[in-house]
């Protein structure tokens, strides 16, 4: 498997930065549904229940979406740093078709399926 060619870095390049404003959008956005329920509300028990049911769905969200931006942001780390498309178990290039498709992968194909 060849290292990435200039063009190629250039694409993932843009893959990562527009994931990253997606999801850092996305991550502004659900700020206000993973608020605390009021439990002052004049609401019945059953709505107050559904409420922080949708409240700690909305947190789960949250988190999850906090760590795929964190794995974005830490492509861009590596990008800069000149470590980018290498695989972190052995260190063989990460084929573009993966990283096109998963820009964040830390690992190739082979690594990941436990193969490597």
């Amino acid at each position: 498997m060849n290292a990435l060619t200039e063009d190629e870095r250039a694409h993932l390049r843009g893959l990562l930065e527009l994931a990253e404003a997606r999801v850092d959008a996305g991550l502004s956005a659900s700020t206000q549904e993973a608020k605390p329920v009021d439990l002052e509300l004049a609401i019945g028990r059953l709505s107050r229940v559904d409420a922080m049911q949708h409240q700690q769905m909305a947190r789960a969200r949250r988190d999850r979406v906090a760590a795929q931006l964190e794995q974005i942001r830490s492509a861009l780390r590596r990008f800069d740093a000149g470590a980018y498309g290498a695989c972190i178990s052995c260190g063989e290039p990460i084929g573009y078709a993966r990283l096109v498709a998963r820009p964040e992968a830390l690992k190739c194909q082979a690594c990941q399926l436990g193969e490597g």
